[in-house]
C-alpha cells in the first residue's frame, strides 16, 4: 500500500505559476521513479571479481590520461590479481559485489601469511583496505550497489609515524649493501634514496640525463600524481653516482644520455630499469641481516626528512623537497621529536645541506 504524504506546497499552483500542464509534470515524475527503480534492484547480480575487472579497466582508463602514475597502477593490479586469485581458490569467485566485507579481506591476509608464513604490517593492511575501498566506492557510482558500503573498510587503527633510520646505524646497513650482489650498485641507489629523499616509484624512472651535474640538480620526472619538481644534489652524493656510472660502463657523463640511471644492463644503452618489487626484495633481505632495525625503502626517504628537520631546514622547504602537495603531510615528521626540539628545528635556518649528507653518508656512528 503507498504511504501518502502531505505538503505545504499545492501542484497545481506551481503548475500554473510555472507554465507547465500538470498531467505531463506528473508522467514524467512517475517514468523518472520508475526508471530509478528499474536501475537500482535489490540483490546486485554484479561479482566481486566482475566488478574489480571492471575497475582495473576504469584505473587503465585513468593512466591513459595521465591521471594515475603506472606505478600506482601497477600496486593497483598487483593486489587486485591476488585478490581475485584468492576468491577463485577459495571458491568464493561468485560472491556478489555486496558480500565484500573486511571478513572477506581479513581472511585474504590469513591465507596469504599463512603460505609465505609471514606478518602483514599494519600499512599493508590499511593499503589492502583503501584498494576494496575504492572498488565499493566504485560500484555504488556505477549504482551495481544501493548503499554505500565503503565504510565497511574503515579499519580501527592507529597512525603510524614514520620510520626511519638511526643515524649509527646508516654507516653499517650501507656498508652491509656493498657486501651484497651488484653491492657498489645497492650502495648508489640507498644513497641516492637517502641523500634526496625521493620516493622508490620516482627513483626507478629516473634518467641519466635527469641529472645536471653542473648545477647539482636532479629533474623528477614522475613524481607522486606524475607531478615534477627538482631536486639538489649534494656533493657526496654526486660523488657516489659519478663512481657508479664509471664502475657500471659509463666512463664520462653526457647530457643526452637517457638510460636509466638503475638499470639491469651496464653501458650506455641502460633500456631495462630496476623494478620497485626488486629493489624492495633487496632491502628486505638487507634488512634481514640487521636485527635491531626493520626499514624499507620508504624508510629512507623518512630519514632524509627526519635529519633536515633536525638540521634546521624549515618546513615548507621540505615540502617542495619531498614534492607533499599539503605542508600538513610534512609535519608528521615532527611528531618524533620533543616539543621543545620541535620548536628549535622549525626556527633554525640557514639548512647545512652538505654537512648533513655527509654526516649521513660517512656516520661515525655518533648520534647528534
Amino acid at each position: 500500500m503507498a504511504i501518502e504524504k502531505t505538503t505545504k506546497y499545492d501542484i497545481e499552483d506551481i503548475c500554473k505559476e510555472f507554465e507547465i500542464n500538470l498531467d505531463e509534470f506528473i508522467a514524467l515524475v512517475n517514468n523518472k521513479i520508475g526508471t530509478y527503480r528499474n536501475q537500482i534492484t535489490p540483490g546486485c547480480s554484479k561479482t566481486i571479481i566482475e566488478v574489480i575487472e571492471e575497475y582495473i579497466d576504469h584505473i587503465k582508463y585513468l593512466s591513459s590520461l595521465n591521471k594515475r602514475s603506472e606505478e600506482t597502477v601497477r600496486g593497483y593490479l598487483y593486489f587486485y590479481n591476488n585478490f581475485i586469485t584468492f576468491l577463485k581458490s577459495s571458491e568464493k569467485e561468485n560472491l556478489k559485489i555486496d558480500a565484500l566485507d573486511e571478513t572477506l579481506l581479513l581472511e585474504f591476509i590469513r591465507t596469504k601469511t599463512e603460505l609465505k608464513n609471514t606478518v602483514f604490517a599494519e600499512g599493508t593492511i590499511r593499503k589492502h583496505s583503501s584498494f576494496l575501498r575504492s572498488v565499493l566506492g566504485f560500484a555504488f557510482h556505477k549504482q551495481y550497489t544501493i548503499h554505500d558500503y565503503r565504510s565497511r573498510f574503515e579499519l580501527k587503527t592507529q597512525k603510524l609515524l614514520p620510520k626511519y633510520i638511526p643515524l649509527h646505524e646508516i654507516e653499517m646497513v650501507l656498508k652491509s649493501s656493498l657486501d651484497m650482489t651488484n653491492g657498489y650498485r645497492n650502495y648508489a641507489l640507498l644513497t641516492l634514496l637517502l641523500g634526496t629523499g625521493c620516493r622508490l616509484s620516482e627513483l626507478v624512472n629516473i634518467r641519466i640525463s635527469d641529472f645536471n651535474l653542473e648545477s647539482n640538480i636532479l629533474f623528477i620526472r614522475k613524481g607522486k600524481g606524475n607531478k615534477q619538481r627538482y631536486i639538489p644534489i649534494f656533493p657526496e652524493v654526486k660523488k657516489v653516482i659519478i663512481d657508479y656510472l664509471e664502475i657500471t660502463g659509463i666512463k664520462q657523463w653526457d647530457n643526452n644520455l637517457e638510460g636509466y640511471l638503475f638499470s639491469k644492463e651496464f653501458g650506455e644503452k641502460r633500456s631495462s630499469p630496476l623494478t620497485s618489487r626488486g629493489i624492495e626484495k633487496m632491502v628486505e633481505r638487507l634488512s634481514k641481516k640487521h636485527k635491531n632495525i626493520q626499514f624499507t625503502p620508504h624508510s629512507f626517504r623518512h630519514t632524509f626528512a627526519v635529519y633536515c628537520l633536525k638540521a634546521g631546514m624549515p618546513l615548507h622547504i621540505l615540502t617542495l623537497l619531498l614534492g607533499h602537495n599539503d605542508p600538513k603531510t610534512t609535519m608528521i615528521y615532527t611528531q618524533l621529536f620533543p616539543n621543545d626540539l620541535r620548536e628549535e628545528v622549525l626556527r633554525r635556518f640557514p639548512f647545512p645541506f652538505e654537512q648533513l649528507i655527509s654526516k649521513l653518508i660517512n656516520s661515525e656512528g655518533q648520534e647528534q
